[in-house]
């Protein structure tokens, strides 16, 4: 009996962990999307997301930076307690990752760019510390995703689960075209 209530914990536990990468991804884009539409001047086209951290409202986008990083770290927990012991190491890990990304690029703010906030220059005179300790955690994030996609459509291949393997594709491709399409509108 006691067994049974220990796994009945153990699969609760993981289900709330999983839970919270359902969480993360719809948190994050109505938190930057209701952010970006108050702040004066802020078009998300021309500005990058992590412009919304720098300025009086800015811890609104600073901690839904961390607060979605510490969801998606939950969620790699969980993801490596729910494909133990056959599944994959890699894609928790890559998925945690981008989760410690985002905490670094909530606690390190970045620097302006492109003339946002108002009234700074275009091309930025100085990179600060936390400018570039921003963009470097931004890198485990951006790079991390299409990648982790990569290795989950290679593990639902492997276990013959097709849907899943060409929505993980799709994801990944996804991914490559939204980094592709901000670098060439900096």
């Amino acid at each position: 009996m006691q067994t049974k209530d220990v796994l009945s914990t153990n699969t609760a536990i993981t289900k709330a962990l999983l839970v919270c990468g359902v969480v993360a991804g719809p948190l994050f884009t109505v938190a930057w999307i209701v952010e970006g539409a108050t702040r004066i001047n802020y078009d998300p086209l021309r500005y990058p997301i992590s412009s919304l951290s720098i300025g009086d409202g800015g811890w609104m986008q600073i901690a839904t930076f961390i607060i979605t990083g510490l969801f998606i770290l939950a969620f790699a927990i969980g993801l490596r307690r729910a494909l133990r012991p056959s599944g994959s190491v890699w894609g928790p890990a890559l998925v945690g990752l981008a989760g410690i990304g985002l905490i670094g690029a909530g606690i390190f703010v970045a620097d302006p760019l492109n003339g946002y906030p108002p009234g700074t220059p275009v091309i930025p005179t100085e990179r600060t510390t936390h400018g570039i300790l921003h963009d470097l955690f931004g890198i485990p994030f951006f790079l991390g995703l299409p990648i982790t996609s990569f290795v989950f459509a290679r593990l639902f291949a492997r276990r013959g689960l097709t849907g899943a393997r060409y929505i993980s594709r799709a994801a990944e491709q996804a991914a490559a075209a939204s980094i592709f399409f901000k670098l060439k509108h900096r």
